[in-house]
């Protein structure tokens, strides 16, 4: 049985934010690699303006130096995009792992659902053919699961769960 500390915990107010925050963390870092993916995209676009300009004019010095920068440039945003892909990878295998723990289906789907497919409690509702209140209640029990496995993960040894730390040198 959990210590009660962990119980108390995962039915707070505290607990089902941490909870909701810990799953939201993979949406985060989807959002950040689509905002870096069209930052990538307008460099691009603006390297092969300006390769477009070289190749017309005869005068190559600033064209050329424009170029180098947004070459540079795609290329950091690039290195940040292989890094953020690791570790939304990792976080949605941890997510998908703590997920895996929860004893009930419905709770299972719903936490899928709307955390790692986006699908909003509208949407879980049609799918499930429940009405939204119903999807809210098992929500707000899946939450109460995996705050009580968070709590319970803090309190482990690392050794004893799958957490994964992402960690790269400079």
């Amino acid at each position: 049985m959990p210590p009660v500390d962990a119980m108390a915990f995962a039915s707070s107010k505290e607990g089902l934010k941490a909870a909701r925050e810990y799953l939201s963390s993979a949406q985060r870092l989807d959002n950040i690699i689509a905002l870096r993916l069209s930052r990538l995209e307008i460099l691009r676009d603006r390297a092969a303006k300006i390769t477009r300009a070289i190749e017309y004019r005869p005068k190559r010095n600033q064209a050329g130096d424009m170029l180098a920068n947004a070459a540079s440039e795609a290329l950091d945003v690039e290195e940040e995009l292989m890094f953020d892909y690791a570790r939304l990878l990792a976080k949605q295998n941890e997510i998908n792992q703590l997920i895996s723990e929860i004893p009930d289906d419905y709770q299972k789907m719903v936490l899928d659902l709307k955390y790692l497919q986006g699908v909003s409690m509208i949407g879980i509702a049609r799918r499930l053919n429940y009405d939204e209140r119903t999807v809210q209640r098992i929500h707000e029990k899946a939450l109460r699961q995996v705050a009580l496995r968070l709590a319970l993960w803090d309190k482990e040894p690392e050794a004893t769960h799958q957490r994964t730390v992402i960690r790269y040198s400079t």
